[in-house]
Formats: C-alpha cells, sequence, structure tokens
C-alpha cells in the first residue's frame, strides 16, 4: 500500500492509515495497483481516502469500482 501511494500521492497515508478503516484494493500479477478506504468517522459522516491508481492502469474505472465498493459498506454499515 505504501509504495502504490509512493507512485500516485493521493494525499496524506501514514504506515498506521490502513487502521482507521476498511481499505480495499486490486491487484494485477500480485502487485496492487488501486485501492480506496476509509479514513475519519466525524459524526454522521464517512471520509472515503486514498483513492489512487497506478499509473499504468489507469482509464479502465478501477478508482470507481472501489469508490462505490467503500461506499456500499459505509451504507451497509449505516
Amino acid at each position: 500500500m505504501l509504495s502504490l501511494i509512493a507512485r500516485t500521492q493521493p494525499g496524506p497515508f501514514l504506515p498506521r492509515t490502513v487502521e482507521l478503516g476498511t481499505y480495499l484494493g486490486l491487484r494485477r500479477d500480485g502487485a496492487l495497483v488501486a485501492m480506496a478506504g476509509e479514513r475519519l468517522h466525524p459524526p454522521g459522516w464517512t471520509e472515503i481516502s486514498a483513492v489512487c491508481t497506478a499509473p499504468e492502469v489507469r482509464g479502465r474505472g478501477l478508482a470507481t469500482r472501489l469508490v462505490q465498493a467503500v461506499a456500499a459498506g459505509i451504507c451497509a454499515w449505516g
């Protein structure tokens, strides 16, 4: 995850950020190429964060699918 973050720079993401919520990712040939997750949880809201896609696989809708999946999980939890 940190390698993909370093390559794509979606914003603040430290080694323990993953502990703040659920993160989903997609792999290609074993390498993480896209991810999205949740970070902050102010009352009534959940921040979707770290949405990023490796340059070599951009334009395929991977981030869209991940954001939709993360949002569906958030809605399922209320």
